[in-house]
């Protein structure tokens, strides 16, 4: 509206400079004029002679144009030019003559975030228990009357009113506000006055009538605190700074909307979602679309104020401690050791003026370096002094090893961990030590406390604990009573603990000067470290607070701060690995992880299970109920179980082929891996209450996972190169008609392994009755068994990557093939040293601490948010599961066989004397070989580039394109293997190609189904395991196996399995030769998908806490 008004006058006085009413008007209200709907906001021109009725562009007044201009842009620069501390934050930028852009910086009006106390002397007479119970009327949560009213002035963050029932009573009021601090207090006033003034009558004080009044008696007991070691000495934490009440709110909405537009995007923009820019740059556009203008104007905050939190990096120690010197905040520090130099300095300027008169010289370098070597000796002087004199002291503190009464413990209790708050307050008081020589430590240990946490630690965090909304230890003017306020996530018992193991010190040196603290040493040693005696003894000095008021009772600070960078993102973003890095802030985040929690993982990850060879891959239609969709996973996971299934039938995990405690566990073994519809389908059961359960909303069990994942194997045509015609028979989604026609959506598959077809049978009949007693169903089948030799006639599963710590990797692998639990499973460290993002839940969703918490991790321009000891940290939800690709591959043996032995013709007809360059016959088991890039053996062509076994033969997997064969005259450039695993072929001797390689390694699981011989459909059940399926799986796919262009070719993909469609033209294969390079053309593809999707393979946690949170 005001700027509005502004232009409408800015109009006028354009147009009445020629003396003529202004024509123009603004638009209040939607509108339709001359059959347009006009928004609000806009300027039309009014019904003037000679104007409203003209044809074509409208005529100005001469001059009208340029003064309207110039009124125009002194309207749009005079609200900034008129910001307080307005002042360059650089030197302009200019294109020639012509200024380029000026950035300004300025206090922004609301941005500064203010904690206040207002400390009242309880009247002689008056009761502090009176004062405590008419304080307590206000409700500790606030009662809905005055939360709405506080909600109302959209600036108090948190409001307290606490008894000090000393031997100088008195009540304060705790504020966290936004703006100017006086301000404030005058809006609390007027919206709270009537419970105010009685609170106040009780403490014997009574204002004169009115808000201005009331609040000009608060203002005569404002407190602020400082670091002085006089008066109201203190240390005033904030955990969430510049997100002022308007800026949350505002980040909230914005967030909330743009997950749902983002959910939007990625459930219809099939086959777009690879490119995050892309994904982001939609959002934004839909959100400057949106019919709320708050929206739009909220994408441009960021730009404006930029979050501290996100530009935050960790400096080392020299550096801090560097920019803390050269600041105004060290003055107390380096001024007096200036002072202290520039006496010493004089004083041996004087002494040694006499002896050396005349050189100047040497009596400035003494004075300068013996001044300062003499400043130095008295402080180490001073500071050994000191630390004599604390350690006597503290030898002698009395330590206060009594405990808080029943009654006073009952009473805290009562005010903490309401529900449907994440927040909770603590409010203590005690006594500073006796002596000037306590008030100075006690000053001096705030003030570095707050210095690390302004130099060193990112903002709003102490170390990486994000769960401290406002912390404050400060004295009570006048006395030695000291206060403690603070607001925080999650339970006291968790919040305490977070201090003890994570800053002990902090704590130590915050507390270690009240009185009856646990025993200290130098200050800031030992006290909180013994974290039973340091809770025990906060209990003792913990009092209720009568009142307490949050604004944001359901967010946490972690939510808070994870809105205000999806807002910053959102404004910000200018690249696709930042737009990632914002696609992260919807509920996944990297994390820290150990060793590999072997009995955690499906076992389907440690082996391929050779020794059980025939097998099946089920596709199901899950549960349609809740509870039965409960009951069927406790039966498959041997807990709780209405329906009771052989200990042979149910999952399988860890890293042992066999449990020699468990009869038949080795005959057979199951494995349950979701797709995104099984999870939408746990999701829908989740937030069914019809069967008697607490429905749960839980977006994030679906959405926290990758967009590749949601969107599916059908979803993802474009980039695996699926093409049209296929007939898919089963898929994790209903895809594109176009491409897969109609196929069965599998929200499952159950993997079945058996050591002979008996055993399977036995397995398929007792899952089959198991799903028909609880209303699943099987809605395709896949039988296939494990040989050493797939179709086509080549030996299988040679090249696997090892993933450390595994038995395998015990049994000792080229290192080469070594790659880090990340690769493959979720919560564990990749090769470059960060964990794989998975699917993140609330904490309060998983109130039987099932799962396991989410760590901090440090991925690069992702702020740390949180703590791992918060009972509001994320779940790890995908810890210890795996992404398991399944891919049904008909292969046309026939006409791969016949097209060999033409293509073998053609070589001899067209490249005469070719068998004399090679040194052996052009033949077709010579020519698969080379489209291979190994023998049907399985020896590979380097090393071995004759047909027949050498008495030493080379090892199967022991070599390196780059170092044995750099000209792919062995090996060629687009032979299958090399393109799936290049290793160091790209850069040969570049030891950084076989790291770049093994980022996209996969776990291969795949089986042959169909008969060896004789007629019948006949393919493999390529099934994969990786950690990130646009990484691994869909680079592989489509960047090595898919790419016409690999390694610098020329309309060559994958002879055996590549999908490209025929705009590339034909297929073709390029063989080199010592004599020059003979090219194969019009290679035919003999590998056609059936069916395939992406799943999860989850761990164990997560498998228990679906089913006991289902049920």
């Amino acid at each position: 509206a005001e700027p509005g008004a502004a232009l409408a006058a800015l109009f006028a006085r354009a147009w009445d400079a020629q003396g003529r009413a202004s024509p123009w008007r603004l638009v209040t209200a939607p509108a339709r004029i001359a059959g347009v709907a006009v928004a609000p906001g806009c300027w039309v021109l009014a019904e003037a002679p000679g104007l409203a009725a003209a044809a074509g562009p409208v005529s100005l007044p001469d001059g009208a144009a340029d003064r309207l201009g110039l009124a125009v842009l002194t309207g749009l620069f005079r609200p900034l030019l008129q910001q307080p501390d307005l002042r360059p934050q650089r030197r302009p930028r200019r294109i020639g003559h012509y200024l380029s852009d000026l950035p300004l910086r300025f206090r922004a009006a609301g941005a500064e975030k203010h904690v206040g106390f207002i400390v009242v002397p309880i009247a002689p007479g008056s009761d502090p228990a009176a004062v405590q119970a008419a304080a307590a009327a206000l409700g500790h949560p606030a009662v809905p009357a005055v939360a709405q009213r506080l909600d109302g002035t959209g600036i108090v963050h948190f409001a307290s009113l606490a008894v000090v029932d000393s031997d100088r009573p008195a009540l304060i009021l705790e504020l966290t506000v936004d703006g100017a601090f006086a301000a404030a207090l005058a809006a609390v006033a007027a919206a709270l006055e009537p419970e105010l003034r009685a609170v106040l009558a009780a403490a014997g004080h009574a204002p004169a009538a009115g808000p201005a009044a009331l609040a000009a008696v608060l203002a005569d007991h404002v407190v602020r605190l400082h670091g002085k070691p006089w008066g109201a000495t203190g240390l005033s934490f904030h955990g969430l700074p510049q997100l002022s009440v308007a800026r949350i709110r505002a980040a909230r909405a914005l967030a909330a909307r743009a997950r749902a537009l983002l959910d939007a995007e990625l459930a219809t923009s099939i086959g777009q979602g690879s490119r995050a820019m892309a994904l982001l740059g939609r959002v934004r556009q839909a959100l400057r679309a949106e019919a709320d203008p708050a929206l739009a104007a909220a994408l441009l905050v960021p730009a404006s104020r930029p979050l501290a939190l996100a530009a935050f990096r960790q400096p080392d120690r020299w550096p801090a401690f560097r920019r803390f010197l050269i600041s105004a905040d060290a003055l107390p520090l380096t001024l007096p050791l200036l002072l202290l130099w520039i006496a010493a300095g004089t004083g041996l300027w004087r002494l040694w003026a006499p002896a050396i008169a005349g050189h100047w010289f040497w009596l400035a370098f003494i004075a300068t370096i013996g001044g300062a070597l003499v400043a130095l000796v008295a402080l180490i002087l001073l500071f050994i002094a000191t630390r004599w004199a604390l350690n006597a002291l503290e030898a002698r503190d009395p330590v206060d090893t009594s405990a808080a009464g029943l009654n006073r413990v009952r009473a805290i209790a009562a005010v903490e961990d309401h529900p449907g708050y994440s927040q909770n307050h603590i409010f203590a008081w005690g006594t500073l030590k006796p002596g000037l020589f306590r008030v100075g430590l006690h000053a001096l240990a705030l003030w570095l406390i707050g210095m690390i946490c302004k130099y060193y630690y990112r903002p709003g965090f102490v170390l990486t604990m994000g769960t401290i909304h406002a912390a404050n230890w400060w004295r009570i003017p006048g006395t030695r009573t000291m206060a403690f306020h603070a607001n925080y996530d999650g339970s006291w018992d968790s919040y305490l603990e977070d201090f003890i193991t994570r800053v002990p010190s902090g704590q130590t040196g915050a507390w270690s000067n009240w009185v009856g603290f646990p025993r200290t040493r130098d200050l800031i040693d030992e006290g909180a470290r013994d974290g039973d005696r340091f809770k025990r003894w906060v209990r003792l000095q913990q009092r209720p607070a009568a009142f307490w008021y949050t604004a944001f009772q359901r967010q946490s600070a972690e939510q808070i701060r994870s809105d205000a960078l999806i807002q910053h993102g959102l404004a910000l973003a200018a690249c696709d690995s930042e737009a990632r890095d914002w696609l992260r802030l919807f509920g996944s985040r990297p994390r820290g992880a150990d060793t590999i929690e072997s009995d955690e993982v499906q076992s389907l990850v440690f082996e391929g299970l050779k020794r059980l060879p025939v097998s099946t891959t089920l596709g199901l239609a899950l549960p349609r109920r809740r509870r039965d969709l409960a009951l069927w996973q406790q039966a498959l996971l041997g807990i709780d179980a209405d329906a009771a299934l052989a200990a042979e039938h149910r999952l399988r995990f860890g890293d042992t082929y066999a449990d020699a405690e468990t009869a038949g566990s080795a005959a057979h073994a199951t494995f349950l891996a979701l797709s995104a519809a099984g999870f939408a389908h746990v999701r829908d059961c989740l937030a069914d209450a019809s069967d008697g359960q607490r429905a749960w909303a839980v977006p994030e069990l679906l959405d926290s996972f990758p967009p590749a994942f949601r969107l599916g194997m059908a979803g993802r045509a474009r980039v695996l190169g699926d093409q049209g015609g296929a007939g898919w028979r089963w898929a994790d989604g209903s895809g594109d008609a176009a491409v897969h026609g109609t196929p069965e959506v599998a929200e499952a598959v159950l993997l079945l392994y058996a050591s002979d077809a008996a055993g399977l049978d036995r397995a398929i009949a007792a899952h089959r009755a198991l799903l028909d007693q609880y209303g699943g169903a099987v809605r395709n089948r896949r039988d296939s068994w494990h040989s050493p030799v797939e179709h086509f006639g080549f030996r299988d599963g040679i090249s696997q990557p090892v993933i450390r710590g595994t038995a395998r990797h015990n049994g000792g692998m080229p290192d080469r093939d070594v790659v880090e639990p990340g690769e493959f499973l979720l919560g564990y460290a990749s090769n470059q040293g960060y964990r794989p993002l998975g699917p993140l839940l609330r904490g309060e969703i998983d109130g039987d601490h099932i799962l396991p918490v989410a760590e901090p991790g440090a991925l690069t321009g992702v702020p740390d948010f949180g703590t791992i000891d918060s009972p509001n940290a994320a779940r790890d939800f995908g810890r210890n599961g795996s992404f398991l690709v399944i891919r049904e591959l008909e292969q046309h043996v026939d006409s791969f066989n016949a097209e060999l032995a033409a293509q073998a013709a053609q070589l001899n007809r067209h490249y005469a004397g070719l068998d004399r360059v090679i040194g052996q016959a052009v033949t077709p088991d010579w020519l698969a070989a080379k489209l291979m890039g190994r023998w049907r053996d399985g020896r590979p062509l380097v090393g071995n580039p004759l047909p027949e076994p050498t008495s030493a033969p080379s090892a199967l997997n022991d070599f390196a394109y780059g170092i044995d064969d750099p000209e792919g005259l062995a090996c060629p450039f687009a032979a299958h293997i090399r393109r799936t695993n290049p290793r160091d072929s790209k850069n040969p001797g570049n030891a950084l190609e076989q790291v770049i390689t093994n980022r996209h390694r996969l776990l291969r699981r795949g089986r042959s189904y169909g008969p060896q011989d004789g007629p019948g459909e006949r393919g493999m059940m390529f099934l994969a395991l990786c950690a990130n399926l646009e990484r691994q799986f869909e680079f592989v796919q489509q960047t090595w196996m898919n790419a016409p262009t690999f390694h610098g070719l020329d309309s060559e993909p994958d002879a055996f399995a590549g999908q490209v469609d025929a705009g590339h033209g034909p297929r073709c294969f390029t063989i080199p030769t010592a004599a020059g390079p003979v090219r194969l053309h019009g290679l035919a593809s003999h590998v056609t998908p059936r069916g395939g999707g992406y799943f999860f393979l989850p761990g164990r946690s997560a498998l228990i806490f679906l089913a006991r949170t289902l049920g």
